[in-house]
């Protein structure tokens, strides 16, 4: 196998390896939230589209200056990431995207008092709905360590 054969072969087990953590995120999110393991991962094998971070950038800064969940300390790792269906679910920063981040943003700045279990029930009605669970078919288990 020459350079190109090799390099193309070390991106394919790299994505492929990155699709498997993906689906045990996923997947142990979905335990976690009473979800079927067998019907995720059934899911989650067909799942094409990027990854997705529930709590994006503009959504962190907003967390850095709440009052409450600004000392909860890496809530943007404990969200962890969902996968989307395919590449039309989520490519980039799309209108839906924006809207999201903003909808979260506001609710953490009308609620300054939230607790870190009220974020949670907040974003979980999120991924409940039929936009995103449609987008999001392995959905959000939520924080992890909880």
């Amino acid at each position: 196998m020459g350079t190109a054969g090799a390099t193309t072969g070390a991106a394919a087990a790299g994505a492929a390896a990155k699709t498997a953590q993906v689906a045990k995120n996923a997947t142990a999110g979905s335990k976690k939230a009473g979800g079927i393991h067998a019907a995720a991962m059934g899911i989650l094998a067909k799942l094409s589209g990027q990854s997705h971070h529930i709590i994006s950038r503009s959504i962190k800064k907003a967390l850095k200056r709440h009052k409450v969940l600004g000392k909860e300390g890496n809530l943007r790792g404990q969200a962890g990431v969902t996968q989307a269906k395919d590449l039309r679910s989520h490519c980039g920063y799309q209108d839906w995207h924006r809207k999201y981040d903003a909808e979260v943003v506001e609710w953490l700045d009308g609620n300054p008092a939230a607790s870190k279990a009220e974020f949670e029930s907040f974003l979980k009605r999120i991924y409940d709905r039929s936009d995103m669970k449609d987008r999001f078919p392995g959905g959000w288990g939520g924080f992890k360590g909880d």
